[in-house]
């Protein structure tokens, strides 16, 4: 099993082909549809398609404090 990133929006989407070798699976919210969306929808998405979350935000490490895990949360 492979380690999917699922990128923030406040990470750039071009992060995604820089990393597609050792991460094959990663994405961006941008290219899921999901940068207008709020950040607790982008964890659902992430816990759906079991991504770890790689963001600058300290929101997602919060939630995670709360809900728990998964998904892992990659706070920069």
């Amino acid at each position: 099993m492979s380690l999917k990133l699922l990128f923030d929006q406040n990470i750039s989407y071009k992060l995604v082909n820089t990393v597609n070798e050792i991460c094959p699976q990663s994405s961006h919210v941008r290219l899921e549809n999901l940068t207008n969306e709020n950040d607790k929808l982008s964890r659902e998405f992430a816990l759906t398609n079991e991504f770890s979350i790689v963001t600058y935000d300290i929101d997602f490490y919060e939630m995670s404090l709360v809900h728990g895990f998964p998904p892992k949360v990659i706070w920069l």
